[in-house]
C-alpha cells in the first residue's frame, strides 16, 4: 500500500480546506470491511472510519464513496487560527498500516491604521501605524516618505488578540516643515499572508504652530499703550 499527502497546505482563516490523502492497494476496489481510515489533530483523534460507520469532529466531513477509490482526504469548513497545527491521515489495509503528516497553515492577513495624522509645523510629532488581526505572528512594519526609509521607526511587541491573532504598533518621529505638505509619506507591511507588502500612503496635515507667548506679549503691549494713551488723556483733561 501507498499512501500520499502534501507535507504543507496554506489557506486563510474563515476558507474552506481539503486535507488531500489519498491511498493505493493491489486490488483498486477496496470494501471498507478491509480498512480503517483516522484522522488526527496534534495527536488527538478527529475522524474514524470502518465498516461500522463514520465519526468525526463538528465543520469536518469525509467521503466515503470517495474512501473505497482510495481517496481519504479531510474536508475542513469555515476554518480559524485554532486549526493550525499538523494533521495525521492514517490508513491501515487488512495487516497493514501507513499513516503521513501534512502541516495545515493558518493565515491572516493583517488590518492597518494610521493615526497621528495631524501634526504641528517645526515640532517633533509621533505617528502610529497599527497592523492587527493577522497570523502568523511575525511581521515587519517600516515608514517611508517619498518611498525613501525613514531610519528613526521602532517596532513595539507583538501582542495577541482573543482570538489567537496578533497585533502591533510602529512609531516614528518626525519634525515636519513646509515642504514635508506634499510629501507622501507610507507604512509597510510585510507579512506571509500578502502576495506583497500592504502599503498605506497618506499625506500630513501640517498645521502652523500658535506662538503663544508673542501673542500674549502682543497684547500686553497693546493694553500699556491704551493704558499710557488714557493716563495721557486723563492728566490733560484734569489740568484744562
Amino acid at each position: 500500500m501507498e499512501l500520499y499527502i502534501s507535507p504543507t497546505q496554506r489557506t486563510f482563516r474563515g476558507s474552506n480546506i481539503v486535507l488531500g490523502c489519498t491511498f493505493s492497494v493491489d486490488n483498486p476496489s477496496v470494501g471498507p470491511s478491509f480498512f480503517i481510515i483516522k484522522w488526527y489533530f496534534k495527536s488527538k483523534e478527529i475522524l474514524t472510519y470502518n465498516n461500522e460507520g463514520l465519526s468525526l469532529q463538528p465543520r469536518m466531513s469525509f467521503n466515503d464513496q470517495a474512501a473505497r477509490d482510495g481517496d481519504a482526504s479531510l474536508y475542513i469548513s469555515n476554518v480559524s487560527i485554532f486549526d493550525d497545527g499538523t494533521y495525521t491521515c492514517s490508513v491501515k489495509y487488512n495487516m497493514e498500516r501507513k499513516e503521513k503528516d501534512t502541516q495545515l497553515q493558518i493565515m491572516a492577513s493583517p488590518k492597518v491604521l494610521i493615526t497621528n495624522k495631524v501634526v504641528t509645523e517645526n515640532k517633533a510629532s509621533t505617528m502610529t501605524c497599527t497592523a492587527t488581526e493577522f497570523f502568523p505572528p511575525d511581521i515587519r512594519v517600516t515608514w517611508l516618505r517619498d518611498d525613501q526609509l525613514l531610519q528613526n521607526s521602532e517596532m513595539g511587541e507583538i501582542t495577541p488578540n482573543d482570538d489567537w491573532t496578533f497585533s502591533v504598533k510602529s512609531t516614528v518621529i518626525i519634525t515636519p516643515s513646509d515642504d514635508d505638505r506634499e510629501r507622501i509619506f507610507s507604512c509597510r507591511v510585510q507579512h506571509a499572508s500578502l502576495p506583497e507588502p500592504k502599503r498605506v500612503d497618506f499625506q500630513l496635515d501640517i498645521k502652523k504652530d500658535i506662538n503663544i507667548g508673542m501673542y500674549l506679549g502682543i497684547a500686553a503691549a497693546v493694553f500699556f499703550c491704551v493704558i499710557t494713551v488714557l493716563g495721557i488723556w486723563c492728566y490733560r483733561r484734569s489740568k484744562s
